[in-house]
């Protein structure tokens, strides 16, 4: 089966531009039997994951010709090697991968929501898709760019479901986020060690704020504009105390800074723009007095922007001489 993996990850390029559809979607109704038949060999092992994961990555959009069962399969596969113990994934899978599981497992994810975000509209297809995103908030360690990488894919799905829907399912997305930050910046005042490994994870969840705020800013704004309300409070809190020192959590405050000044569009938003310039003026006094030249470069990069930003009026122009 893993021999059948990768010749079929090989051939990719050129079968997946074929005229002979018939062949190839009955090739991959075979393929992904095959592989939900050994379901358990084929997500236990972390080479045979690689492989599967990359296979249904190169072919998501070819999968979309076959069955409906067939493309629920595929998905159903990759969403199990979430659900895998990675934590004895060592260096030595590491180096015959390339690259981890959990990785090309959200990429694959990525594209099978991309492609036929509609197939994931009933409850329990939302349900899975949700125990997944909470999994970095239970048992599973998954890195921030592949949590970046769900993100996208899920915005997709909650952009194809029903308007009234759209937004309940945002908040959704946002809960555990939103809870993650709040109990770190509670608990780091009272710390007074390991404080850089809880402002590394602050700084990524962080990070993920500003993806949700991106991905979500053109078809959701109000709810957007609600989750920038919840979390300023926290993000000014940890960004006053630590900024300067921790240049993960600099760069992810600088990326939520840039995402939110996208929020921006109408003389109605001027208040919102104060208080990002406002925290941005702070931020760079004390950086200076700390000297971070590291901590300076997010900040440089917000300042571009805002002056850049075309969408500004008068009023606006106004904050950025402050």
């Amino acid at each position: 089966l893993e021999a059948a993996l990768v010749c079929m990850i090989s051939v990719s390029n050129k079968a997946t531009k074929t005229s002979d559809k018939q062949a190839l979607v009955s090739q991959l109704d075979k393929m992904v039997s095959a592989l939900v038949a050994n379901d358990f060999k084929t997500t236990s092992h972390p080479v045979v994951m690689a492989s599967l994961c990359r296979f249904i990555c190169k072919y998501a959009k070819c999968l979309t010709w076959c069955a409906t069962s067939v493309y629920e399969a595929a998905c159903e596969l990759t969403l199990q090697v979430f659900q895998r113990d990675l934590a004895e994934y060592d260096t030595r899978w590491r180096v015959i991968t390339q690259t981890s599981p959990l990785s090309l497992a959200s990429d694959a994810l990525k594209s099978l929501l991309c492609r036929n975000p509609d197939i994931f509209q009933s409850p329990d297809a939302l349900s899975a898709l949700e125990r997944t995103w909470n999994l970095p908030y239970q048992t599973q360690k998954i890195p921030i760019e592949d949590r970046e990488t769900l993100c996208s894919g899920l915005a997709v799905v909650i952009q194809s479901l029903p308007s009234d829907s759209q937004e309940t399912s945002f908040t959704a997305l946002a809960k555990p986020v939103l809870s993650c930050v709040a109990v770190l910046t509670k608990n780091i005042d009272e710390m007074t060690t390991g404080v850089d490994s809880i402002l590394i994870r602050i700084g990524n969840e962080i990070r993920l704020l500003a993806k949700l705020v991106d991905v979500f800013r053109k078809s959701n704004r109000e709810p957007v504009v609600v989750l920038v309300q919840r979390t300023w409070p926290a993000v000014v809190h940890i960004s006053k105390a630590h900024f300067a020192t921790n240049e993960t959590l600099a760069n992810s405050v600088g990326q939520y800074l840039l995402a939110s000044l996208s929020l921006y569009r109408s003389e109605e938003d001027i208040s919102l723009l104060r208080d990002i310039a406002s925290l941005v003026k702070e931020l760079m006094a004390a950086v200076a007095d700390a000297k971070s030249s590291a901590s300076l470069i997010p900040l440089l990069k917000f300042a571009g922007q805002l002056v850049k930003a075309k969408q500004l009026t008068n009023g606006a122009e106004d904050v950025t001489k402050e």
